[in-house]
């Protein structure tokens, strides 16, 4: 009787493990990072002290070295500056 409720929860919990692997692996394979645009921008505004925006698409490349490539980077100048931007990245 114990042998059998054992065995009953180790494939419960089995599948609830296999479940959460496959949420998972959903969430980082099919979602959409261009959420991330913004939060991204006010962590870099954050840590140099000039606006930074990333206005274009935000992709991520997994693998064995995970890389994250954003498009269309704006970073500002202080506000004595003359041009408004410092760099810009396509």
């Amino acid at each position: 009787m114990a042998a059998t409720a054992l065995r009953i929860l180790g494939i419960v919990i089995g599948v609830l493990v296999a479940l959460a692997a496959i949420a998972v692996a959903l969430v980082v394979f099919v979602l959409d990072w261009n959420w991330l645009r913004g939060p991204l921008g006010e962590r870099a505004t954050a840590a140099l002290g000039r606006g930074v925006a990333i206005q274009g698409p935000l992709r991520v490349q997994w693998g064995r070295i995970t890389s994250i490539h954003a498009e269309a980077v704006r970073v500002g100048n202080p506000r004595w500056a003359r041009q408004p931007d410092m760099a810009r990245f396509d």
